[in-house]
């Protein structure tokens, strides 16, 4: 676990239309119970998955001046979240390259990705060793400039034909999951001002080298350009590189990260 949510007490309107199984879920919120791990986890497990990742990039403040932060919630291991962060696999996670501007949920499996890049093959082999061997992903726009990316992990290698048609038939279930959480979340964490689980963690060798570039004022498409990806992936890097920071801007990031030593100007 990187970090338990910090709720403040959620009412959800028109929960009452919600399915059953999401129930235990709303009650927590409601009571305003920090811990929504064993919650969580029962919903994850009922439709036959192990773990799950929230990440959503959210405007906290109304300002011109203040772009988007980068919020996470996850049940897998606090060690895989650190070295997924440290190697910058958002840059080649097809659960999230597949699914960014694309609505369609992605189900997957280990024979999905066949003939990507080494990177993309070295961040799935390493995933595996940590029980992420299959799943659906889902991404979806929610508004006031918010991207939610919501997947659901399984230590199964191969998906048989029966198992991915249970999938295929829970779908629209999984997808009600993932809205209500991030309604949750939405409202009892990022509105409520709560600050990012992100913040203080050190920038990542990769944050660092475009919080630079930000600094030399290079624009995402420079950035992207140089690095061989897209201004998605130049904007999350950068998005997290301000969270950890505390930055409401990129000058504020970039002042920041001077001061703490890990860019020079």
């Amino acid at each position: 676990m990187l970090h338990e949510l910090v709720l403040r007490p959620v009412t959800i309107p028109a929960a009452e239309t919600l399915p059953a199984f999401l129930q235990p879920l709303i009650d927590a919120a409601a009571a305003g119970h920090v811990n929504l791990s064993p919650v969580v986890a029962a919903v994850v497990q009922s439709f036959g998955f192990d773990s799950m990742t929230y990440g959503a990039t959210a405007e906290t403040d109304a300002r011109p001046d203040h772009e988007t932060r980068a919020f996470v919630y996850t049940t897998q291991p606090r060690a895989w979240v650190g070295r997924y962060d440290q190697m910058a696999y958002v840059e080649v996670d097809p659960r999230v390259q597949d699914t960014w501007d694309n609505p369609v949920p992605l189900v997957w499996d280990q024979t999905s990705f066949v003939g990507r890049s080494e990177r993309t093959l070295q961040f799935l082999a390493e995933a595996a060793q940590h029980g992420i061997r299959s799943g659906v992903a889902m991404s979806f726009h929610t508004g006031a400039r918010r991207h939610v990316v919501f997947n659901l992990n399984s230590e199964e290698a191969v998906l048989s034909p029966v198992r991915r048609n249970h999938i295929d038939r829970s779908l629209g279930d999984i997808y009600l999951f993932g809205t209500t959480f991030h309604a949750i979340f939405l409202k009892g964490s990022i509105e409520a001002g709560v600050a990012p689980i992100l913040q203080g963690l050190p920038l990542s060798a990769r944050e660092r080298e475009l919080t630079a570039c930000v600094a030399r004022g290079l624009t995402d498409e420079d950035m992207a350009r140089v690095m061989g990806c897209s201004t998605a992936t130049i904007a999350t890097h950068i998005n997290n590189a301000r969270s950890k920071m505390g930055a409401s801007n990129r000058a504020e990031l970039v002042r920041l990260a001077a001061k703490a030593g890990f860019i020079k100007l």
